[in-house]
């Protein structure tokens, strides 16, 4: 239910942003009924999706569970979440050859996919319906955080309107840029990767065969995910000054761009839509939680897209967040939030660490070094037990 300003109600847990992750802890919430949530969004209001949105998540199997925890999956399933089958990742620095490839398939695990493409336009909605067909929860629009003052028995939100909101928990998942974060007092460790992820979707003259396609190149990884509709999602991650470069090419010179980046794995590819890009950047806050304050999905930690985890790990702080918070009358209790700052911290700094070092090994031009480096994909193919972790770890399984 939609709260307008003003309207009195009192909540246990003010979760702030309406992104997945936040609306994906007030739908967990809600079904468990033992705490009343009121989610605060500073977006004036939202309009249902039309046509595909630029951007997409590569969600896991446990995201899978969990959205249908959330009972926001039936939704996706039928229309909006494409699964894909394989991925074929191979070193831009040799030629695209199976000796030189990873190919990951779900057949290997037994497993009918590796995970599922979903926009992220419609796993908001379908989250955001979840949410607000439980009884305990309520949504308010137009509604941005200015101050926050956290005690010992409770915290309050300050609004812009002037407004104290009172609750026993304050969740932070107001993204890589949250004020509340800052309010809290908490600090992070970043790094600028001064690159930017370019996005858009495209058509190809080959199927993509419901398999994820990506070529790591010197300047940053280039992606190629299947869309239900035949099309494939791009995500190219490139440096600041070819980013600006690709961003200012007519579409046909971009296809053309994009074709060769790709080694032209799918054939020719033209109709490319409009473009977005997005910077760039390493974050993970130093703490998690604070008294009666807790930080969730990309305010607590933000990752390189080069593994399509970043949705993933946000999901599963929801989902650790909503058990910790399933055991107690009281969701500020000290206890249950440093449980799940343990457990979400060590799992988000293993990721983190892992695709740094990926990102800066692939990251390297020396020619001998790149020769190796392509080389040891193919090694990776070939150690079937380390490759079958791997895909086990990414399906979260």
């Amino acid at each position: 239910m939609n709260t307008p300003a003003g309207a009195a109600w009192t909540a246990d847990v003010i979760i702030v942003g309406g992104g997945p992750v936040g609306l994906a802890l007030a739908a967990l919430l809600g079904r468990a009924g033992r705490h009343r949530v009121l989610l605060l969004d500073a977006r004036a209001d939202f309009t249902r999706p039309a046509g595909i949105d630029p951007r997409v998540y590569a969600l896991s199997r446990a995201s899978q569970h969990l959205l249908d925890r959330c009972g926001a999956w039936d939704a996706l399933a039928d229309q909006h979440a494409w699964p894909y089958l394989r991925m074929e990742v191979w070193d831009g620095a040799r030629p695209r050859h199976p000796a030189r490839t990873l190919v990951f398939d779900a057949a290997e695990l037994a497993q009918p996919d590796l995970g599922h493409i979903v926009e992220n336009a419609r796993l908001e909605q379908a989250l955001r319906d979840a949410a607000l067909a439980c009884e305990d929860v309520r949504l308010r629009t137009g509604t941005r955080a200015e101050a926050l003052e956290l005690g010992a028995s409770g915290a309050v939100i300050i609004t812009a309107q002037g407004e104290r909101l009172q609750a026993g928990l304050v969740v932070a998942a107001d993204g890589a840029g949250s004020r509340l974060r800052t309010l809290a007092g908490i600090d992070v460790q970043q790094r600028d990767y001064r690159q930017r992820a370019i996005v858009t979707h495209v058509v190809t003259e080959q199927s993509h065969a419901q398999t994820a396609w990506q070529r790591f190149l010197a300047t940053g990884p280039v992606a190629l995910l299947p869309l239900g509709d035949g099309r494939c999602s791009v995500v190219w991650s490139a440096d600041d000054a070819l980013a600006d470069e690709l961003l200012a090419m007519p579409d046909d010179t971009f296809a053309a761009a994009l074709g060769e980046a790709s080694e032209h794995v799918l054939g020719r590819i033209s109709a490319p839509e409009p473009r977005i890009s997005l910077p760039l950047r390493r974050l993970h806050a130093r703490a998690y939680t604070a008294r009666r304050f807790v930080l969730v999905g990309d305010a607590a930690h933000v990752v390189h897209p080069l593994a399509g985890q970043g949705a993933n790990l946000g999901l599963a702080d929801a989902a650790m967040l909503g058990e910790c918070l399933d055991v107690g009358d009281d969701p500020g209790e000290r206890r249950g939030l440093r449980r799940y700052e343990r457990a979400r911290k060590a799992d988000n700094l293993a990721m983190l660490a892992g695709l740094e070092a990926l990102q800066r090994v692939f990251a390297l031009r020396s020619e001998p070094l790149a020769g190796l480096r392509a080389d040891g994909v193919g090694l990776v193919q070939r150690a079937r037990p380390l490759k079958q972790r791997l895909m086990r770890r990414a399906l979260g399984v």
